[in-house]
């Protein structure tokens, strides 16, 4: 095979950095084994990528990397360096310094241009491997909070709640125990964490939610669904807890929660999708955090340990079905996460 088209770049790099679906990394491996430049390729990224093992996640400035594009792109379109006028006494020697400044400066305008279609092609898939980092890092934080009010308390956060109690109402300030956010609210409300973990990296949103005030005496929930882009286990049982075998516990925002209606007087009632991922990553997985504390980024909803449960629905929910925001498992090794 030749060289590689802007494709099958694209696909090597999610291959690289765990964002392929399933099935596109079956493509990328068939891809490597088959191709000499892919297989080149893939070395290259990973060995760029390496150095990210080590390194703690943290805020990555856009600004820099907007303002080295730029420039790159001033590289590339600039005309040609400008020659010094020729001597007539020196015509030779000038000669040669006018060709080696010449290729001297296709030279530079073509690394320019590589550089420039290499950060256009690689740009949004790092972007998105850093917020996915930023996302794993916050999830971690929350483990650490659960663990610390665990150790103090004796117990994990516990709401009493009834079977049937609609878990859709994020922001619900009443007495009745709706929403269930309203567990890991107390995390928030007693210092464990902070409400800023609680809102994705990854997640689009036309503005930040102010969270000085999330801390506030009096709110039994999140201020609002805005302040919370995560999705937490809903346990049959009257009072939640732990799981004791590894399973999962929090995931990314589950996509049947961005049809739920905002307004608490009207009746929730919403047609199962069961072909979404997370809309936090663009749709491309989401971070499943473990009750042993690990944090994995999964391509598909089905990440249960024996791979055959989603993670977004109970196992007697069928693809197209009504859902009304009430529902609960019906036995502990059913995974459901919401909202």
């Amino acid at each position: 095979m030749g060289l590689l088209n802007t494709e099958q770049r694209q696909l090597l790099l999610d291959h690289c950095i765990g964002v392929a679906t399933h099935q596109q990394s079956e493509d990328a491996r068939q891809l490597i084994s088959s191709n000499p430049a892919a297989a080149k390729l893939v070395h290259l990224f990973e060995a760029a990528l390496a150095p990210l093992a080590t390194v703690e996640p943290e805020a990555c400035p856009d600004a820099l990397v907007e303002k080295t594009l730029g420039r790159l792109r001033e590289a590339a379109q600039a005309d040609p360096v400008a020659v010094e006028p020729l001597s007539a006494a020196e015509p030779i020697r000038q000669s040669m310094m006018r060709s080696r400044s010449w290729r001297q400066a296709v030279h530079i305008s073509a690394v320019a241009a590589i550089l420039l279609f290499a950060f256009s092609i690689a740009w949004p898939a790092l972007k998105m491997a850093r917020q996915k980092m930023l996302c794993q890092g916050q999830l971690a934080s929350v483990y650490r909070g659960l663990e610390q009010y665990i150790n103090d308390h004796d117990a994990p956060p516990t709401i009493l709640t009834s079977a049937g109690e609609p878990w859709w109402k994020v922001g619900y300030q009443g007495k009745e125990n709706h929403s269930n956010t309203r567990v890991v609210w107390l995390l928030v409300k007693n210092g464990y964490v902070e409400p800023s973990k609680f809102a994705c990296a990854g997640r689009q949103k036309p503005k930040n939610p102010d969270f000085r005030d999330c801390r506030a005496k009096g709110l039994n929930d999140f201020p609002g669904r805005e302040y919370i882009d995560y999705s937490f286990r809903i346990s049959h049982r009257r009072a939640s807890r732990v799981p004791r075998l590894r399973s999962v516990l929090m995931a990314d925002l589950n996509p049947l929660c961005e049809m739920m209606p905002t307004d608490f007087s009207k009746t929730c009632k919403v047609r199962l999708d069961l072909s979404a991922n997370s809309k936090n990553h663009r749709e491309r997985g989401q971070n499943l955090l473990f009750t042993d504390g690990s944090v994995v980024f999964s391509t598909t909803r089905f990440a249960t340990p024996n791979e055959n449960d989603d993670i977004y629905t109970l196992r007697s929910m069928t693809h197209g079905c009504d859902v009304n925001g009430c529902e609960t498992p019906v036995s502990e090794d059913d995974v459901f996460l919401a909202p």
